[in-house]
């Protein structure tokens, strides 16, 4: 696993770790957003 080049290595590498920044970026804003959705139906 180790015969890689490095930029390959890091090309292959870097995509999930964007997702994965993506995901923990609009997970937070997801629930603000269904919070305030909630907040709002309630009052």
């Amino acid at each position: 696993m180790n015969e890689l080049p490095p930029a390959e290595y890091r090309q292959i590498h870097s995509r999930p770790s964007l997702w994965a920044s993506m995901k923990s970026l609009l997970l937070p804003l997801n629930l603000l957003l269904s919070t305030l959705l909630f907040v709002w139906l309630v009052e």
